[in-house]
């Protein structure tokens, strides 16, 4: 039985209107999960008035249409439905704490910048279904399962922006509470570039870990400790070193089972131990090939995701060192990637990748970018030939769904080609110079975008078939294609965006040349600058200054590489003069990161690098 919610901006998602696993079983006197059924619906846009009505003995079913900030960790009662309207219903600041209850249900959420847990069940609390949520960017965990908790679901869940994810189990001492309990399902979540505990799991009954897409991890993915029985099936682990550990750090060996699941560029194998009990529920498994599409493009507030949710490739790191990181194919004698990486000759302190591989040296890279063709894609880049007389085509870059195929070459003398379409357009001025190509992709039809005008500049549709479904972009897998400069690629999935309907990242944009005198980084005398933080690179913490030549409301705002806000040092009116804040960076991993000032018209944003 499926419920059709109304989300984000008039699009429709299709949720279950029941939990599948642990959620769904019989016990501990609780037929299933249902929530607030039978109580009264509310809708709540304030935050006093959220507590009040999670924190009553009655049944609610509870709407959250608005922005609700916490200072600390709210408190739930039985028996309560929390359910998002479209992509209003947001947590900030602290999380949910589910201790002690039963029969909660949680969904169309977006949970981040808690300063503890995002979600927190404790001390018993059983029957809990975490469902269709966004969470990420939080203090501590995203969602921690711990004493003694039980029959709980977690599905259709996307996690990302953080560290350790998710943990099931408070420690290995805690044993007397917690042995024989955590009957856990964890079903088509997404866990994107997160890096460790998807989940870490000690002591469990019965962990169930299925059909989850688990997507350019940094660590490991789920790890089964303290005697924990742990099965985990029909998952897609993609570019994750350890998709499966037993034993994690101090914590000794669970038993773990694995079956069906696909490893894809995985560093090591998945690690086993012992046999594990059947789950006691019905459910059908989804094939593990399908599960990228299929989760991507449904998990978190019911397939919404926030504007600028941009796959980024940044010229300023090496190619194996973005995130997502490049996939090599098509190298012949590949080449050393670290000589790729240069100096732009034009604008001082910006980063290019070199494609100068003539002959037989090609080289394309690439992504599984796991589209559903009629939600669409978005892809945008900023390139240059070297030298007009070297090459034959400048850049190819290649997408696929599955279904259909097409391909966008630059020629000599500014033509723009969609090859499988077999349209072109001559560039207007400047063929040889700089620009920024926007490509929208839905149901094998292309729209080219030049410079971010909204006035498409090139269409067609392909009726070339494929089987493959995935995005590469390079040298060219043919022809003589080589000799262009590339300051970004980034690519959006979740649709086919035209320039004013999802804005390019504005940390992508930071090739603003710095105010010098002397030969130095100096601020101009009653005028804005921004300067390079200090220590650059940095472990932990790292200082960054601005100038302002008159009293305006101020922001400086951190970014990851993929343009996600990952703090916000400054959101107040700020006097005239000198300014000083410090990045602590002692809770985010190794990487590039971008700050961005804004005051009144003025904005610019500089790079940084925190190594640890």
């Amino acid at each position: 039985m499926l419920l059709v919610m109304l989300i984000g901006t008039g699009s429709l998602g299709a949720q279950n209107t029941g939990p599948e696993g642990f959620a769904a079983v019989n016990a501990m006197g609780q037929n299933g999960t249902t929530g607030g059924a039978g109580g009264a619906t509310v809708t709540v846009t304030g935050t006093a008035e959220f507590l009040d009505y999670i924190f009553r003995l009655e049944p609610y079913i509870i709407q959250v249409a608005d922005t609700i900030e916490l200072a600390s960790m709210a408190p739930f009662r039985s028996h309560k439905t929390v359910v998002g309207l479209g992509d209003r219903g947001v947590i900030t600041g602290s999380g949910l704490n589910l201790s002690s209850v039963s029969n909660i249900i949680l969904r169309n959420l977006l949970i981040e910048n808690s300063n503890d847990d995002a979600i927190n069940i404790q001390e018993g609390a059983h029957h809990i279904w975490v469902d269709h949520c966004d969470l990420r960017s939080s203090f501590d965990g995203l969602l921690d399962i711990k004493r003694g908790a039980d029959y709980i679901t977690v599905s259709w869940n996307h996690f990302s922006q953080h560290d350790k994810t998710s943990l099931i189990g408070h420690s290995d001492n805690n044993g007397a509470q917690d042995s024989g309990h955590f009957h856990i399902s964890y079903h088509h979540n997404w866990f994107e570039g997160t890096t460790q505990r998807h989940p870490r799991i000690r002591f469990s009954a019965l962990s169930h870990i299925y059909n989850n897409f688990y997507d350019n991890l940094g660590s490991y993915g789920v790890g089964s400790t303290m005697d924990a029985e742990v099965l985990v099936e029909g998952n897609y682990f993609l570019n994750v070193d350890d998709p499966t550990l037993v034993g994690v750090a101090a914590s000794g060996p669970g038993d773990l089972v694995e079956r069906d699941n696909i490893y894809d560029n995985c560093l090591n194998g998945p690690q086993t131990r012992g046999t594990v009990p059947e789950p006691p529920y019905a459910y059908q498994a989804d094939a593990a090939a399908d599960i990228p599409a299929l989760v991507s493009g449904g998990a978190g507030r019911a397939g919404y995701r926030p504007p600028n949710s941009w796959a980024v490739y940044d010229a300023s790191v090496l190619p194996e060192d973005n995130n997502p990181p490049y996939l090599p194919e098509n190298e012949v004698n590949p080449p050393d990637t670290a000589v790729r990486v240069l100096e732009d000759p034009d604008i001082p302190g910006n980063k290019l990748i070199s494609f100068l591989t003539p002959d037989a040296n090609r080289i394309m890279f690439g992504n599984n970018w796991a589209i559903d063709p009629a939600r669409g894609a978005t892809i945008a880049f900023r390139t240059r030939p070297v030298d007009p007389a070297l090459y034959q085509r400048t850049i190819e870059v290649e997408f696929r769904d599955g279904i259909l195929r097409e391909r966008l070459f630059v020629l000599p003398g500014g033509v723009v080609e969609l090859d499988r379409a077999d349209v072109s357009a001559t560039l207007p001025g400047n063929p040889d110079g700089w620009h920024t190509y926007r490509i929208t992709y839905q149901n094998g039809t292309s729209v080219v975008y030049l410079d971010e005008d909204p006035v498409p500049f090139l269409s067609g549709a392909s009726t070339s078939t494929n089987s493959t479904n995935d995005l590469r972009f390079g040298d060219g897998s043919d022809g003589n294609t080589y000799g262009f400069y590339l300051d970004w690629f980034i690519y959006d999935t979740s649709g086919a965006y035209a320039p004013g309907e999802r804005l390019i990242p504005d940390s992508l944009f930071v090739d603003h040349p710095v105010v010098a005198i002397g030969g130095g980084e100096n601020p101009v005398s009653g005028d804005f600058f921004l300067a390079q933080n200090y220590p650059n690179p940095f472990n932990p913490g790292t200082t960054i200054s601005f100038q302002l030549p008159r009293g305006l409301h101020t922001t400086l705002t951190i970014y990851n590489s993929l343009g996600q806000v990952v703090a916000v040092l400054a959101d107040q009116f700020l006097s005239a003069g000198r300014h000083r804040f410090v990045f602590d960076g002692d809770r985010h991993t190794s990487g590039i990161y971008f700050y961005r000032l804004r005051a009144g018209d003025f904005w610019q944003t500089r790079k940084m690098m925190l190594i640890k």
